[in-house]
């Protein structure tokens, strides 16, 4: 019950917020939550050591929080952990029964939790659903009516060998999935160790449980500059995709060891004399499938 007269229907869903400076964007986000349809969430905020404004936007916003969530709780960092030990840290302390990692430069639809829960308890046998999306700019505010004129991008669906599918593209989009609480009991928590721990997450998911997907949009993706998908034909533009290819290769390693190690040899050899970074990415990408 909240606000001592609505009844709080379905099962608890417990949504992680990561923020790192995303003052500009962290209010988008929670105006999106605060939209939902679904009444039974707790909300775990988590800032990560901000050098900018981003504490004092949340905390201008915990009250309006408060009265719309079952729970709401703000966790500060004194040093910066980064965004894996930071969830890490979290996902054990949630009660829901289902639990969503929502980027705070992210929003969502407002049926999203609604529809994504529905589709979870109706399908027992997944792990995890992932839905359609649309992207967002930089400067994109939450505003439905704009959202939904915007091109719907559709993942791939689901595949008979869905692990050997993720192994050869990450096609799923983070603030489009849930995940039963369940799930990290059996397979563990986020790799640490990896900068592209969702890509490796999900293809373990899918070697314990089945992954289900939505026909309705369910997010507002956002692209910001400093994307590890984003590349510059230079210096800076050159160590991403560096940076891209050796977490890439760390993933692909728990399955094919040696070889990608001779794999990641070349790929970088062909990021340093290639002049074109996306010459460069498409020849290691079509490395990674042979």
């Amino acid at each position: 019950m909240k606000n001592g007269t609505e009844i709080v229907e379905g099962p608890l869903v417990s949504i992680i917020i990561p923020c790192y400076n995303h003052e500009k964007y962290i209010e988008e986000c929670f105006k999106s939550l605060l939209d939902q349809t679904y009444q039974n969430i707790e909300l775990l905020i988590i800032d990560d050591c901000s050098q900018d404004g981003s504490v004092k936007v949340i905390e201008n916003w915990i009250e309006r929080l408060k009265t719309r969530f079952i729970n709401v709780s703000f966790i500060k960092h004194s040093v910066n952990l980064g965004v894996v030990k930071s969830v890490n840290q979290v996902i054990p302390v949630c009660k829901g029964k289902y639990i969503k990692l929502l980027a705070s430069d992210d929003m969502l639809f407002p049926g999203a939790v609604w529809d994504l829960v529905s589709y979870l308890e109706a399908n027992a046998g997944c792990g995890m659903v992932y839905s359609t999306h649309v992207v967002c700019t930089v400067d994109e505010k939450y505003d439905v009516g704009n959202l939904k004129k915007k091109s719907v991008i559709k993942s791939p669906e689901i595949t008979p060998n869905m692990t050997q599918a993720l192994y050869e593209n990450d096609f799923i989009i983070a603030p489009t999935v849930l995940i039963r609480k369940e799930v990290y009991d059996k397979i563990g928590l986020h790799d640490e160790n990896l900068s592209m721990e969702d890509w490796e997450f999900w293809i373990r998911v899918s070697l314990y449980f089945q992954i289900g997907y939505l026909h309705r949009t369910t997010a507002a993706y956002r692209v910001v500059s400093g994307s590890l998908s984003r590349f510059t034909n230079d210096e800076t533009g050159m160590k991403r995709l560096k940076s891209m290819i050796r977490n890439e290769f760390k993933v692909l390693d728990k399955k094919y060891k040696l070889f990608t190690t001779i794999g990641f040899i070349i790929s970088l050899i062909l990021v340093k004399y290639f002049e074109f970074v996306n010459l460069a990415a498409s020849i290691a990408e079509f490395i990674f499938l042979l």
